[in-house]
């Protein structure tokens, strides 16, 4: 048996006041601070930092993924599929202090 100090804690959600896609993006965040709280050690600019290289990976990797054809003759590159609505999702978490 091993002790450990632990802390109960209940929460109550309630996705009414918030878009679905917030609440999970929310929740994921949240649970990623609970599985390692050193990322609550970093200070904000080392934060926007580490998000600004991870957003220029998936933009880097969205440039040079190839195109899925639609049907067999016809090859659409994903940037040109997604509707303009798909980037302001993509896009939300990103700097929720800088709006864009």
């Amino acid at each position: 048996v091993v002790w450990k100090k632990t802390i109960d804690l209940n929460l109550t959600i309630d996705e009414r006041i918030c878009d679905g896609y917030y609440m999970i993006k929310s929740l994921q965040l949240f649970d990623s601070y609970i599985d390692n709280p050193a990322l609550l050690e970093l200070s904000p600019n080392e934060a926007i930092a580490e998000e600004e290289l991870r957003r220029k990976q998936r933009e880097e990797q969205l440039a040079t993924s190839p195109p899925t054809p639609v049907d067999e003759d016809e090859a659409i590159p994903r940037n040109e599929r997604l509707h303009p609505v798909q980037n302001y999702w993509d896009d939300m978490m990103d700097h929720p202090s800088n709006p864009t």
